[in-house]
């Protein structure tokens, strides 16, 4: 699994460069440059595996490249309106691919960076190897900007509106840390404080749902009136209910995805 902790690591810084921790591309440019940069990513990874491994090299830069230009170009507005799944598919299935034949490529660490390794004052780490290593730094970094660009993927293709897209910011930060608390606790042992977060979330947030829900009681001629409202249009409470659901449930699927990796 070192090579899916390599490419994930070039995408990740990838998309962080390019879209922000947002993990937004508004342009073609930003597609561009977040291939350039994934594959200079890749490219400096692979010092970390041995040098005589030309099929793994080939593999990783080969993923890379597929995984990332494609994720970005997807993610464009004018691609972006039509078919935002795809953005995912193409993201996801280069990455599988890689994964699934990980144990035939059988990559291998090169002595330079297993030294390094060894030699960093945490020796929790140095014992963990490589392979844990790249993987863990990888799936941390992932899950960050590309994480947030999925979790915006899923629910454009859901077609759940982004509720707060025109106001507060903080959600693609807020999104960002509980994905890296949920998956540091879970990679700890600790599934129940993991748990503890996820409670807070719920609960932090139904004051909004209620006060969504008390707008549509009081004003019942503007958003409950059958006459005003399309029929396929759903109540508001209905919608800041399905956003937060699905936007919450794919985050924490991201963020506890690695661990079933990282366990085997």
């Amino acid at each position: 699994m070192i090579l899916v902790g390599l490419a994930l690591v070039a995408i990740g810084v990838a998309d962080l460069c390019a879209g922000g921790l947002g993990g937004e591309i508004a342009s073609g440019r930003k597609a561009v440059a977040a291939t350039v940069i994934a594959l200079v990513g890749a490219s400096i990874g692979l010092w970390v595996t041995s040098t005589a491994d030309a099929p793994a090299a080939a593999a990783l830069l080969a993923t890379v490249l597929i995984a990332s230009f494609a994720w970005s170009v997807l993610r464009l507005p004018r691609f972006r309106a039509n078919r935002p799944g795809l953005a995912i598919i193409a993201l996801v299935a280069p990455l599988g691919i890689l994964a699934a034949s990980s144990g035939s490529l059988k990559a291998a660490p090169s002595v330079p960076a297993m030294s390094w390794l060894a030699s960093l004052p945490f020796p929790a780490i140095g014992e963990i190897g490589m392979e844990r290593f790249c993987l863990t730094v990888g799936a941390a970094i992932a899950l960050m900007a590309t994480a947030n660009g999925i979790v915006r993927a899923v629910l454009a293709s859901a077609g759940t509106l982004e509720q707060s897209q025109n106001r507060l910011r903080g959600g693609r930060l807020i999104g960002a840390m509980e994905r890296l608390m949920i998956f540091g606790l879970a990679l700890a042992g600790e599934p129940t404080a993991a748990a503890l977060i996820i409670s807070a979330k719920s609960i932090l947030r139904f004051p909004e749902i209620s006060r969504t829900a008390q707008r549509e009681d009081d004003h019942p001629s503007q958003e409950e009136n059958s006459d005003n409202r399309s029929p396929t249009q759903p109540p508001a409470v209905d919608a800041v209910t399905e956003y937060y659901l699905l936007g919450s449930l794919s985050s924490w699927m991201l963020a506890l995805a690695p661990i079933i990796l990282l366990r085997n």
